[in-house]
């Protein structure tokens, strides 16, 4: 399964939920609430909200899948921006090079 990227807030919230076993959950927290509408357009849980307040809320099959396959919850790797960065480094590395080079050579 593709890893979906989650912020530390939503990976406790997750973790949460897997620990209540489905049972329903009643919390009223703003940053819970939020959490889980991220979760559930990310397809993880289905939940039931009433005026801002979570009522209800379990983990999908996707969401169980999802833990099964990825139990550390760790986020997708960026490997464009790992790249660029090793560029970078190789460019400062060869202007160094050539100019202690040159440097000698003189």
């Amino acid at each position: 399964m593709e890893r979906i990227h989650l912020t530390k807030s939503e990976k406790r919230t997750l973790r949460g939920i897997k620990e209540c076993g489905g049972k329903s959950v009643y919390v009223s927290a703003e940053s819970y609430y939020l959490d889980v509408l991220s979760l559930q357009r990310k397809g993880l849980v289905d939940a039931v909200v009433n005026y801002d307040v979570v009522e209800d809320v379990r983990l999908t099959y996707a969401g169980k899948s999802y833990l099964a396959a990825n139990p550390g919850l760790r986020n997708p790797t960026d490997w464009t921006k790992i790249a660029a960065i090793a560029a970078c480094v190789a460019a400062v590395a060869a202007t160094l090079v050539l100019f202690i080079s040159c440097h000698h050579i003189m």
